[in-house]
C-alpha cells in the first residue's frame, strides 16, 4: 500500500493539493492501493471516504492561519498525523511524505521507522531553509539548524528523495543524501488541462472587462517566496499604454499588501481576481496572452514553482523573473518558452511586453513552444517516472534475486531427496 502525506488533496484546488491527487489516482487507475492523510480544512467533508478508489484520511486541525498563527495548525497536524499513521502502517507498506506543513517529511519518518515502512519524501519545497529565505518574520537563529539537523537525517535514512529538478537535487546531495536514493520528477500542469476553447476564453475576458487589451497575468499563490513587485513596477511603466492590462489571480500573504501598493500609485491598469476553479482554470490562463513567473532570488534552490507547467499546457508565453542562472531560468530559455531575466530588469520585461504586442507572431511561436514543452512534462509521464521511483531499492534487490532464490530452492530440492532426508 502507498501512503501518502500532505495538508492538502481533493478536493483542494492549492497547488500540491492538485498535483497530488493527479498522482494518488493515477496510481490507482494503474493498481496501486493508495491511501491519503490529509487535513479536514473543510468541516462539511466527511473524516474518511474513498474518492475515485483512493481511501481519504482527513484529520481534523485548526482553521487555516496566517504568520506565526501557523505554527499551531502545523503542530496539531504533526500530532494527529503521526496517530493516524502509527494505527495504520505495515512493514510492507510505503509512505511519501511531500512538504506542506514543513517538515512532516520527519513525522513520516518516526512513523515509518517504528513499522517498518518505507519512506519516500517527494520534496516539493525545501524547510526550513524556505521559511528563513522568505522571510516574513519567521525566524532564522539556532531553531532553523536544529531542525535542517532532523530534517537531513530523514532524508538520508529514506529509501528514496523524489526531487522537482536537478538544483533541488544538489542541494540535498550536498545535505548528504547519496545520489542511488536520489530521483528527479518534475511536477506537471493539472491532469486534463489543455487550449481552451476560443469562446470560453473571451467570455472569460469579457467578464474581466478588459476587452481587446493584452493581458499580462499572474495566476496562483501571491507568497513570500514569488517576487511579485516585478510585476507592479512593469504595470507602473506601461500605465499609460492603454493596450495592456495586468492581472493577479489568486490569494496568498502578500495580496492586501500589493492592493495597498495599487491604490497608492494610483494604477487603474492593474486588477485583481479570485483563484478560478478547476473546471475554469483552462479559460482563466488562456485568457491572458503572457504569463508571469516570479521566483525571489534567496529562494531559486529552495522551490520550483508548478505553475509553469499549467501556463505552457494552455499554450502561453512566459514572463520569468527570477535568478537568471537557476533551473527555472534555464528551462525558460532552453525551451524558447518566453524571457528569463533578473527581477531588477524591468526596463527589459517592458521592451518585451512592447515587442510582442507589436511582433505577434513572437508571441506565437512562444506559445507553441509551451505546448511542446507541455507535451513532454504531462501527468502520464510523471506517472512512468513514479511507478519506477516506487520500485525502492529493496523491492528491486527482492526481484532481481527472485530467479537465483528459486534455482537455489530447487538444488536444495534435490539434495534432499538424494539425501533421503
Amino acid at each position: 500500500m502507498i501512503v501518502f502525506l500532505n495538508r492538502f488533496y481533493h478536493p483542494s484546488t492549492t497547488a500540491t493539493g492538485q498535483l497530488l491527487t493527479d498522482l494518488a489516482e493515477g496510481l490507482v487507475a494503474r493498481g496501486h492501493a493508495v491511501r491519503v492523510v490529509t487535513s479536514r480544512h473543510d468541516a462539511s467533508l466527511p473524516g474518511d471516504e474513498t474518492h475515485n478508489g483512493v481511501r481519504i484520511h482527513r484529520i481534523a486541525t485548526p482553521a487555516r492561519r496566517r504568520g506565526f498563527a501557523r505554527i499551531t495548525e502545523f503542530l496539531a497536524f504533526h500530532v494527529a498525523a503521526s496517530r493516524r499513521l502509527s494505527g495504520m502502517l505495515n512493514s510492507d507498506d510505503t509512505v511519501v511524505a511531500l512538504t506542506d506543513p514543513p517538515l512532516v517529511g520527519v513525522t513520516a519518518a518516526q512513523a515509518c521507522r517504528a513499522s517498518g515502512a518505507r519512506l519516500v519524501h517527494w520534496v516539493q519545497d525545501i524547510y526550513p531553509e524556505l521559511l528563513a529565505a522568505a522571510g516574513g518574520g519567521w525566524p532564522a537563529l539556532p531553531l532553523v539548524a536544529l531542525l535542517r539537523l532532523r530534517r537531513d537525517r530523514a532524508w538520508r535514512d529514506a529509501a528514496r528523495c523524489v526531487t522537482l529538478g536537478g538544483d533541488m537535487a544538489a542541494l540535498l546531495r550536498a545535505r548528504g543524501v547519496s545520489a542511488d536514493r536520489l530521483t528527479v520528477i518534475p511536477n506537471w500542469a493539472p491532469s486534463g488541462l489543455a487550449p481552451s476553447p476560443p469562446e470560453d476564453t473571451a467570455a472569460m475576458r469579457a467578464r474581466w472587462g478588459l476587452g481587446g487589451r493584452f493581458i499580462v497575468a499572474y495566476s496562483g499563490n501571491l507568497g513570500r517566496v514569488h517576487d511579485l513587485d516585478v510585476c507592479l513596477r512593469v504595470a507602473e511603466a506601461l500605465r499609460r499604454d492603454s493596450r495592456f492590462a495586468f492581472v493577479f489571480i489568486g490569494e496568498g500573504a502578500r495580496k492586501s499588501q500589493l492592493q495597498r501598493a495599487v491604490a497608492a500609485r494610483g494604477l487603474e491598469n492593474v486588477v485583481f481576481r479570485p483563484h478560478e476553479s478547476r473546471q475554469h482554470l483552462a479559460a482563466s490562463l488562456a485568457a491572458a496572452d503572457a504569463h508571469w513567473v516570479t521566483l525571489r532570488g534567496s529562494c531559486g534552490s529552495l522551490v520550483f514553482p508548478s505553475k509553469l507547467y499549467g501556463i505552457a499546457a494552455v499554450g502561453r508565453p512566459v514572463l520569468f523573473a527570477g535568478p537568471p542562472d537557476g533551473e527555472l531560468a534555464r528551462q525558460v530559455t532552453d525551451h524558447r518558452l518566453g524571457i528569463a531575466a533578473s527581477p531588477d530588469d524591468t526596463a527589459r520585461f517592458v521592451q518585451t511586453l512592447h515587442h510582442w504586442i507589436e511582433t505577434p507572431a513572437v508571441c506565437e511561436d512562444a506559445a507553441r513552444a509551451a505546448l511542446a514543452f507541455a507535451r513532454t512534462h504531462d501527468l502520464p509521464s510523471a506517472l512512468d517516472a513514479w511507478e519506477e521511483a516506487l520500485r525502492l531499492p529493496e523491492q528491486m534487490e527482492d526481484n532481481e534475486d527472485q530467479p537465483q532464490r528459486h534455482k537455489d530452492t530447487e538444488k536444495e530440492g534435490k539434495e534432499k531427496v538424494l539425501l533421503g532426508s
